[in-house]
């Protein structure tokens, strides 16, 4: 599976970064034969997980809006069941489209939407609330 480059400069030059994201779709005929990675990706979904999550929201998602093709980047948000779909409008500013619930989910950049209920078919979200030092999995304490 083909990663993704992203370019960027440094004081010394410039230096390539790899990252693999959940998924990403292309429209770019120049990704179209890409072997190793691609540099025109229109569309990235990442899946949060507890290890990523911030990485995914922060550094990762600032890396991203570098490169100019891309138009959507989706974050799927298991523990809450939700979709937060970020969009470049025609000002280059990141707008939030927030899915929940059991509406659809839209992903304006390649004029497709999905079932939020499809999105997370099969997903068992763990229901964990943590209290000071004290983690309660329903009402057993499991930390």
């Amino acid at each position: 599976m083909p990663g993704l480059h992203g370019g960027y400069e440094t004081q010394g030059g410039s230096r390539r970064r790899w990252v693999y994201p959940d998924v990403m779709v292309t429209c770019d005929s120049r990704d179209h034969t890409a072997d190793l990675y691609l540099s025109h990706p229109v569309l990235v979904v990442e899946v949060l997980s507890d290890s990523t999550a911030a990485y995914d929201r922060g550094d990762k998602f600032a890396d991203y809006r570098k490169l100019p093709s891309l138009q959507e980047y989706a974050i799927v948000d298991i523990d809450s069941r939700r979709v937060e779909c970020f969009r470049r409008n025609a000002e280059n500013h990141w707008v939030l489209y927030d899915f929940e619930g059991d509406g659809e989910c839209e992903f304006a950049s390649i004029g497709s939407s999905m079932p939020l209920a499809a999105v997370f078919e099969d997903v068992e979200a763990e229901e964990f609330v943590k209290t000071g030092a004290e983690i309660y999995h329903g009402d057993q304490r499991v930390g």
